[in-house]
């Protein structure tokens, strides 16, 4: 989209959350969400400014902070993505430093050392989530009222 677009969509807070890293912008549109949100989970790759906008709007998002194993490691991998000038990688590197004082603020921690084992542990909180009892209570508790009305309406007609 374009930047008079983008910028549009920030003034109408067409956003569920946006941010600007390292020079580009990027932002999920509230309107693409709703069609989706009372379905499925989502899921947001964002950093944790975008992170907290999705707390403050959606109080019961689940939020994860993955993150490398080490500082050797991180720098592999964003050299990995292509030539970085030394002032960039020294930029991501306070980025980094920045975003892990907010590891607090998250629901839970991954580490991306071995994919696959990150990945699990990603799978089973998507998995987990849903059956936490503040999520199951409600529920279950009105179905069961509703189950325990129609069962005394029946047995009193008897």
């Amino acid at each position: 989209m374009d930047q008079e677009t983008f910028d549009r969509m920030i003034r109408e807070e067409a956003f569920l959350e946006w941010a600007e890293v390292h020079g580009h912008r990027y932002g999920s549109s509230i309107e693409n969400l709703r069609s989706c949100a009372k379905t499925q989970s989502l899921l947001f790759e964002v950093d944790w400014k975008g992170a907290s906008q999705i707390r403050r709007e959606m109080e019961e998002a689940v939020l994860v902070f993955v993150m490398t194993p080490s500082l050797d490691d991180l720098i592999r991998r964003i050299k990995g993505r292509g030539p970085i000038s030394p002032e960039e990688l020294s930029v991501r590197i306070r980025t980094a430093t920045l975003e892990i004082q907010k590891v607090a603020d998250f629901d839970y921690l991954v580490i991306n050392d071995n994919f696959d084992e990150a990945l699990n542990e990603l799978q089973s909180i998507i998995i987990a989530e849903p059956c936490k009892r503040r999520h199951r209570i409600p529920a279950w508790t009105e179905r069961w009222a509703r189950e325990i009305e129609a069962y005394e309406k029946v047995k009193g007609k008897r």
